[in-house]
């Protein structure tokens, strides 16, 4: 007699005053990866938060974002494609080159000085190259070179220069003359310019008046 009391007390428990069975919620599920805060109350659609709260993952939190622990920050590194090489990366490079300013027209620089000769005996022209040149005593520097002549002038014409003169010749004291050996003095000179005087040269010497 005893069972069937407590087993139909048992009954009417399950039975509100509306005979409506009293509804059974489950509890929250929580994720067993995180600990949740001990310090939040769980709830559902039936056992809302109180004012202020809001009903997150089956907690009652101050704010409706998800745990800050399971949504992935974004990382601020690059990380290039698994195929890329950082040295097949090639920078573009312009196409512009530098600019060479035009150096304009050339001067033509004319024929190139003929080369000097050096020879040994004043009046011949057996050290010369060239069968129109002959040797000459150069005043300024008193060395011995070949030279040849533009006006062939004859002896005793006045002169300025070597090439004034006949190839014979040598231009000494302002006119074309012969040359002559000073130790021998004036024997190689001819009467009208009977004369060898030094022009600088410490062998050879020029006929003058």
């Amino acid at each position: 007699m005893m069972r069937r009391a407590t087993a139909l007390i048992c009954l009417l428990l399950l039975w509100d005053g509306c005979g409506q069975p009293v509804a059974i919620y489950e509890a929250p599920t929580v994720d067993v990866g995180k600990v949740p805060d001990q310090n939040l109350q769980p709830c559902n659609d039936q056992k809302p938060c109180s004012l202020g709260l809001f009903c997150v993952e089956g907690l009652c939190r101050p704010d409706n974002t998800p745990d800050s622990a399971a949504i992935e920050q974004p990382k601020d590194t690059f990380t290039p494609p698994p195929d890329s090489n950082p040295q097949d990366i090639v920078q573009p490079t312009p196409d512009t080159k530098p600019v060479t300013p035009d150096p304009g027209p050339q001067e033509d620089p004319g024929p190139p000085e003929p080369p000097v000769v050096q020879c040994n005996q004043p009046g011949s022209g057996a050290d010369c190259e060239d069968v129109l040149e002959v040797c000459r005593i150069n005043e300024p520097d008193k060395t011995l070179t070949c030279s040849g002549s533009v006006g062939f002038g004859p002896y005793k014409a006045p002169c300025s220069v070597h090439p004034q003169c006949d190839i014979l010749f040598g231009c000494h004291h302002g006119v074309c003359t012969t040359y002559c050996q000073l130790q021998f003095g004036n024997a190689e000179c001819f009467p009208d310019m009977p004369n060898c005087k030094n022009v600088g040269h410490p062998a050879w010497g020029a006929c003058g008046p």
